[in-house]
């Protein structure tokens, strides 16, 4: 889907003045369309079984997700009166939170160059501000980070103790050799 073609529309019944709010990024001609079809299950059935209402577009909204579009979207559930405000549960709200972390992983694997490649442009525009957040981290934290740091070598040290070895290996290797 290309969100760039993202839209908030509304349909609105011109008998009763019920509105239902949505998104897509079709036509409106062509969500229209699906919201005729009899498998249609939405709030907007009611209005559009009525016969007399108009679907209208609210606002562009170009983008580069769906929670994106969706988060707009929910900004007109909740700035203008309509038949189809969502209600999230508390038991529904770790589905959510579950389904979201899969969409971010589905677009994690296809999109790594891009993801990369904005963070490496991040950290070139942000280098100083960066840099004063780590030390400011560090002198906030300093017994954490130090406690951390003991709790790793006790937990690790013969894979520590390895290492050097290896280190001392190579170094006494590298002394002969020269």
């Amino acid at each position: 889907m290309n969100y760039q073609n993202g839209k908030i529309y509304q349909i609105l019944c011109l008998e009763t003045g019920e509105r239902y709010i949505g998104s897509c990024t079709t036509t409106l001609t062509k969500r229209m369309y699906n919201h005729k079809l009899k498998s249609n299950r939405c709030a907007s059935k009611q209005i559009i079984d009525r016969g007399h209402f108009e679907i209208t577009l609210i606002d562009d909204y170009p983008c580069e997700r769906k929670e994106q579009l969706i988060a707009h979207e929910r900004y007109y559930y909740d700035k203008l009166e309509n038949i189809n405000r969502p209600m999230i549960l508390e038991k529904d709200k770790e589905a959510i939170k579950k389904e979201m972390t899969e969409y971010q992983k589905v677009y994690k694997l296809g999109n790594e160059e891009k993801i990369a490649e904005h963070g490496k442009k991040y950290r070139l525009e942000n280098k100083e501000k960066i840099v004063e957040y780590k030390k400011k981290y560090r002198l906030e934290n300093e017994e954490k980070i130090a406690e951390h740091g003991k709790k790793y070598r006790l937990e690790n040290k013969e894979k520590i103790a390895e290492y050097r070895r290896k280190r001392r290996a190579l170094s006494s290797k590298v002394k002969i050799d020269s």
